[in-house]
């Protein structure tokens, strides 16, 4: 499983993960990983500081390239 290989990669070396929130956003097909909590125990079971946080801006819609995501559709720009 991808955190027990996370765990495996990180256990000993004085590294701490901060996990950011992904704000969803209507009309994207991303939405928010329903797994952080099973990360962050088992990061915790291994002694492997960790944080989770919620960005700025995103009560206005404006964190995770959302200003980008909006500039995109409202000139109908399309990946290459």
């Amino acid at each position: 499983m991808d955190r027990q290989m996370l765990v495996r990669h990180l256990r000993g070396r004085g590294i701490s993960v901060k996990f950011l929130a992904y704000n969803d956003k209507p009309g994207l097909e991303f939405r928010r990983s329903q797994c952080l909590q099973a990360f962050r125990q088992a990061l915790d079971a291994a002694g492997i500081e960790n944080e989770y946080y919620l960005p700025p801006g995103s009560d206005i819609g404006s964190s995770c390239g959302q200003f980008l995501t909006d500039y995109y559709r409202t000139y109908n720009i399309r990946k290459k």
